[in-house]
């Protein structure tokens, strides 16, 4: 059994010095081990490991062929210095000679640690001496700790245990044995006397596993080993290294009584060394460097091990410069406190049993103090590192006191609002369980250690009440409730100040200061301040807008919850005058001739130029009213408003006068110069039919530019760019003569060709209206675009073997129709004479066919003739106003009330859309509207990021008017000023033209009359008769159109003068 045993074990007999110089893995290892003088003894035990697995209630069985590795850990950071490798290819020696310190055993299983299909768990570890195996421990010999089964990234589940080498404890021997049990779940490790058994049966053992072995350190020759050991002669080689890993010549050492000297490869090679423990000794290094162990130690000579590699150190690496520090650790009664992880600066150690630790080497400045990792049972770890000033070369101590942690409780929690008061119904998690606050807002949740935290979380408030969603509360002594403080919501109010002038009219743009808040006036005069926490505010009038002045003096308001306050100030305009000068013009901006002329019901004096003076005029909005003689010698009147600006004294005026309205006439013709009836005609917003001559007439237009074209032709006709505009001014009649083209009338003729026993003749020339074809292979021929009527069929030729019997025949084609057409030819038998001059013949008969339809289709040619009508550039406009308004092509309607606004294609690059908003009153309203019956809209166009869009080009606004039976009047109201436009109506919708657009008022009633049709938009208005464009369902142009309203007595007079020379007009074309 014992031999079973030692098939386990795995033992190396290296000093302290020797474990440093073993190969190191990069992955597990930053830093080198520290602490060790050049010529310092390092303490090492003498360990066996051997590993067991026990199935059920069987008996462990040693494990021979296992893998383990095992890790050398500083005892400060726990970081790997060194690392040794166990393959069952590369086993290392038995046992190990390990330096005191903390190791890591870690074993791997290929199996996955599971033995019929149970997993593998650590049941126990038990400690001996070299010598002992499992049979001969006992229960004393339990280890506390029996290791653990982890999961590595690398290669999955792996055992692992974590112990101490002290060689200086007096509990542990001078050697040492771990066994380690691993079996299924349900195995119990039995103890036995197996081991004294197989004592007694004189079986022999391995000295190394003896208790009486003898230490070769001593003296002792391992050539005197057990009889059954038989040791070869081997051959051992030392490598000696740099940090770097070169190798390093000059190194002497002697090894079992052989001296020697490293070579170029850092390899000393010692002849004939018998395996086992032998004495090793670095007697002499190469300047500059110096061994980080014990110079004198041992070396374990094995078969399967025959060469070792130490590494050497540059000179003055390991010496420490600095400060050095002992920190004690106690509680608050001063009793010392170990197994406390102690972090200062960069290093860290753990206290002893008498609550110290010790650093060496640290840097100078101020440096902290604090516990790393858990504390010991029963403390409390403190928040705050414990700082301490640094010198180099100082010993240092600081005492670390840890609070013991105080006895749990149960601990209240109150939820209450800014003011005190408690909040119930608040839902508050703690841990894992949810509270909901009573009546006095307290909730008590489990017991909590003093000076811990409570973490909690806000799952719900009341209505009215917000808070932070989570937060930290720290348990007190005193055992009262712990506030969490929520915000209940508060009504606020609002303050709302008035500034108004001594004519009570509103002042804007004054600056008013509330508390740390300022506003300025709006156009009503207001401020409103929002808003605001129930208490007392002071507000002050700061600025006053030029031409005011008033008291600044700070006053008081109280502002109660959810209240509003309101207060008025009243402050001074200071009235400013200035002379002016005005001009009043007519839509054509030529000049009126004033007869009188009133500013604000005053007459005012109209000088030699026809200029009116206005002099000492207030700011603001004025109003006049004229008389004016118009260019028929009749006298008129009109009426307005205009405002006055500071700084602009010349104000031009224009007003729309009565004008004598204008006609068209349109003559359609085809391209031989005839008459076409029944077209129809778009001539702008209106339409006609071309009658028995042609003609299409338009009478009482509007002036301005009409868009007209061709609609829809009788069928057989063809129009082709018969667009145009025309120009109807004051007076003037417009004509113009249009071309449309009439199409031909055709038909086809397919004739077949054959003989008197009715078969097909192909190669039969046959000649119909000039034109000679041949029959094909089915005797067939087929003429096509003839002209519709009688025709004359020629056959002209035929091939020999037949003769005509009749040459000419008449068909009558038919409109788009085809002809069928049969023509027999007669079967001759002739000589060949006959039929060459039948040949003949029939040759020259085609020919002078051929001339004869070359001469028809000349004479056909010659009777041809096309009129053509060139395109109407009508009289020069009056103005860049009216070329604009022509312009104004593109279209935008509000679909809801009918709006249209026409602009130029320029503008309309920059517009999205028609904004039309149907306004029920004015917020500032104008004198002159009050009483009357007015429609207000409020018209935009919209960008696309809906911006208000400024026209740079004149355009035309359409609005659906109420059924007109009486005076109607259009103005604009922008920024106070009222203006009138001119416009004309036709069926309902009026039409006017204007640059700006904004609010517009269409006044019903005699009160626009008396009001007048006067117009003014800023400085210098015009505002023009002009046309617009629309289009029509068929993509043609539309045209503008315009109609005046004028007294009863002139409409009759208009239509009588019509009506006569119309008759003169009809009596000269029948005298031609």
């Amino acid at each position: 059994m014992r031999e079973k045993q030692l098939l386990g074990w795995l033992s190396l007999l290296l000093a302290g010095s020797c474990l440093a110089g073993i190969q190191v893995t990069a992955e597990e290892v930053n830093n080198q081990p520290i602490e060790a003088a050049a010529q310092q003894e390092v303490p090492s035990i003498q360990t066996a490991i051997q590993f067991y697995i026990q199935l059920g209630q069987g008996e462990p069985i040693p494990q021979s062929s296992v893998s383990f590795d095992l890790i050398q850990r500083d005892p400060v950071t726990y970081e790997a210095l060194n690392i040794w490798q166990h393959r069952p290819e590369a086993p290392l020696e038995s046992p190990l000679a390990l330096a005191e310190g903390t190791y890591t055993l870690r074993l791997y299983d290929s199996n996955g640690f599971v033995r019929e299909d149970q997993a593998l768990v650590p049941l126990a570890v038990y400690s001996g001496n070299v010598s002992d195996n499992l049979n001969t421990l006992t229960q004393a010999n339990v280890m506390a700790d029996a290791g653990s089964m982890v999961e590595l990234a690398d290669v999955g589940q792996a055992y692992e245990l974590t112990f101490q080498v002290q060689a200086n404890d007096p509990m542990l021997p001078a050697d040492m044995s771990l066994h380690i049990v691993l079996g299924t779940p349900d195995a119990t490790v039995t103890l036995g006397e197996e081991s004294a058994e197989d004592d007694q049966t004189g079986e022999p053992t391995d000295s190394s596993q003896s208790s009486e072995a003898t230490d070769p350190a001593e003296g002792s020759d391992p050539t005197q080993a057990s009889e059954t050991d038989e040791l070869a002669d081997t051959t051992f080689t030392v490598k000696f290294a740099d940090s770097f890993g070169q190798g390093l010549a000059g190194v002497q050492a002697n090894l079992a009584g052989q001296t020697g000297e490293s070579d170029a490869s850092g390899a000393i090679v010692f002849e004939d060394v018998a395996e086992g423990t032998w004495p090793f000794e670095i007697t002499a290094l190469p300047e500059g460097y110096t061994y980080p162990g014990p110079l004198q130690s041992e070396l374990l000579v094995t078969a399967d091990s025959r060469e070792a590699t130490l590494t050497l150190e540059e000179a003055g690496e390991l010496a420490e410069e600095g400060a050095s520090l002992t920190v004690q650790v106690v509680d608050e009664n001063q009793e010392p406190v170990a197994d406390v992880h102690i972090g200062v600066g960069d290093k860290e150690q753990v206290s002893d049993a008498s609550g110290q630790a010790f650093f060496t080497g640290l840097a100078p400045g101020l440096t902290p103090i604090m516990v790393v990792g858990e504390v010991p049972a029963g403390y409390l770890k403190p928040e705050q590192a414990q700082m301490v000033e640094l010198q180099t070369g100082v010993d240092y101590a600081e005492v670390l006191t840890l609070v013991e942690e105080a006895p749990s409780q149960p601990q209240a929690i109150r939820v209450i609002d800014q003011a005190g008061e408690p909040v119930a119904d608040a839902r508050i998690l703690v841990g894992e369980q949810e509270y909901t606050s009573d009546a006095s807002g307290l909730i008590t949740v489990e017991a909590s250690a003093i000076g811990s935290g409570i973490n909690y979380q806000l799952n719900s408030l009341p209505e009215g009440y917000s808070g932070q969603a989570a937060g930290v509360l720290t348990v007190n002594e005193s055992g009262a409730p712990l506030d969490i403080q929520v915000q209940k919501e508060i009504a606020k109010g609002s303050f709302t100040l008035t500034i108004v002038d001594q004519a009570q009219e509103p002042v804007e743009g004054a600056d008013v200061a509330l508390g740390d808040k300022q506003l300025t006036t709006d156009a009503m005069g207001q401020v409103v301040f929002a808003d605001l926490e129930p208490r007392r505010y002071t507000y002050t009038l700061q600025n006053l807008p030029e031409d005011y002045q008033g008291d600044v003096t700070s006053q008081e308001v109280q502002i109660a919850e959810g209240a509003s306050e309101s207060r008025s100030l009243t402050v001074e305009r200071v009235k400013k005058l200035q002379d002016n000068q005005l001009s009043f013009v007519d839509q054509f901006e030529e000049p009126l001739t004033l007869d009188s002329v009133q500013i604000d019901q005053q007459a005012v004096t109209i000088s030699a130029g026809g200029k009116v003076l206005f002099n000492q005029a207030e700011m603001g909005e004025h109003t006049y009213a004229i008389s004016y003689k118009a260019p028929d010698n009749v006298l008129y009147e009109a009426s307005g408003s205009f405002q006055v600006e500071e700084g602009q004294t010349e104000y031009i005026i224009s007003v729309e006068r009565p004008v004598e309205l204008g006609q068209a006439e349109l003559l359609i013709q085809d391209q031989h110069g005839q008459p076409v009836k029944g077209v129809q005609l778009a001539f702008g917003g209106l339409s006609g039919t071309s009658d028995e001559e042609g003609r299409i007439a338009f009478t009482d237009l509007e002036l301005g530019y009409y868009n007209y074209d061709i609609t829809e032709l009788p069928e057989g006709y063809e129009a082709r760019d018969q667009a145009g505009q025309a120009e109807i001014t004051e007076g003037t009649s417009f004509t113009e003569s249009l071309t449309v083209e009439k199409l031909k009338e055709t038909g086809q003729l397919h004739i077949e060709v054959k003989d008197d026993q009715g078969r097909l003749i192909p190669g039969a020339k046959v000649q119909v209206n000039g034109q000679t074809l041949e029959t094909n292979e089915a005797g067939q021929v087929e003429f096509k675009d003839l002209p519709v009527g009688n025709v004359t069929l020629t056959i002209i030729e035929v091939p020999i073997g037949y003769q005509i019997t009749k040459q000419e025949q008449v068909v009558n084609i038919q409109v788009n129709e085809t002809v069928q057409q049969q023509v027999t030819v007669q079967t001759v038998v002739e000589s060949s004479e006959a039929s060459q001059e039948s040949q003949e013949t029939s040759s020259t008969d085609a020919s002078t066919s051929d001339e004869s339809a070359t001469s028809s289709e000349q004479a056909s040619e010659s009777g041809s003739r096309t009129i053509s009508v060139d395109q109407v550039t009508g009289q020069e406009a009056r103005s860049d106003e009216h070329s604009q308004a022509r312009e104004a092509t593109e279209q935008f309607r509000d679909p809801e009330t009918g709006i249209e606004v026409w602009v130029n294609p320029i503008d309309a690059k920059n517009i999205a859309g028609i904004e039309v908003k149907v306004l029920e009153t004015l917020e500032q309203m104008p004198e002159q509207f009050k009483g009357e019956d007015n429609d207000y809209y409020q018209i935009t166009l919209k960008d696309a990021n809906n911006q208000d869009v400024a026209l740079s080009r004149i355009a035309e606004v359409k609005i659906p008017t109420r059924p007109v039976n009486k005076q109607i009047r259009v103005s604009r109201v922008a920024n106070g000023n009222v203006s009138n436009f001119t416009f004309s109506i036709h069926n309902q919708r009026l039409t006017l033209r204007t640059q700006a657009l904004g609010t517009f008022a269409v006044t019903y009633g005699e009160q626009a009359l008396a009001k007048g049709s006067a117009s003014q938009e800023s400085a210098s208005v015009s505002v023009s008769m002009g046309s617009h464009v629309e289009s029509t369902k068929k993509g043609l142009p539309g045209t503008g159109e315009r109609r005046s309203n004028v007294l009863f007595l002139l409409s009759v007079s208009l239509v009588l003068i019509g009506a006569i020379l119309a008759l003169n007009i009809r009596g000269r074309r029948n005298s031609r």
